[in-house]
C-alpha cells in the first residue's frame, strides 16, 4: 500500500505514546499510559485467554486478542490506569462447590460422632 492511503499510517508516525509504568502480578497486570494521539492500541505480550478482563480508570472495558495470541486494549487519549485481571466465573462457582461439600462432610462427622460418643460412654459404666 502506498505512503498515505491506509488508515494506521496516521497512528504509526505518532511517537509520544508512551507507558509511565506498569506492574505485573499474579492475576493482575496495572500499566499507567499517556496517549497523546486520538487513541491507541496498548498490548501486553500476554497469552490471551477469555478470562482476562480488562478495565480503565475503573471503567469496564473490551480486552481484544492482539498478533493472534497476545492481549491489548483500545486506550483513548490523555493519561489513563490500565487495569487487567483474572476472573474465571467457573472456577469460582467451583471453589464455592467445594467450599459447601467441605463444611457438609465437616458436619456430618461431627453430628456422627456426637451420636456415637453417648453409647461409648454407657457401656464404659
Amino acid at each position: 500500500m502506498p505512503p498515505g492511503t491506509g488508515w494506521l499510517e496516521p497512528y504509526t508516525k505518532i511517537k509520544n505514546n508512551r507507558v509511565l509504568s506498569s506492574k505485573f502480578g499474579a492475576q493482575t497486570v496495572d500499566i499507567e499510559v499517556k496517549v497523546e494521539s486520538p487513541s491507541s492500541l496498548v498490548v501486553v505480550a500476554q497469552t490471551y485467554y477469555h478470562a482476562w478482563r480488562a478495565e480503565i480508570d475503573g471503567k469496564p472495558t473490551d480486552l481484544v486478542r492482539a498478533n493472534y495470541a497476545f492481549q491489548a486494549v483500545l486506550v483513548p487519549s490523555g493519561t489513563h490506569h490500565v487495569h487487567l485481571f483474572y476472573r474465571d466465573l467457573a472456577f469460582d462457582i467451583g471453589a464455592a462447590v467445594s467450599f459447601c461439600t467441605w463444611v457438609g462432610c465437616a458436619a456430618g462427622y461431627f453430628t456422627l460422632r456426637r451420636r456415637e460418643s453417648p453409647k461409648n460412654n454407657s457401656k464404659k459404666s
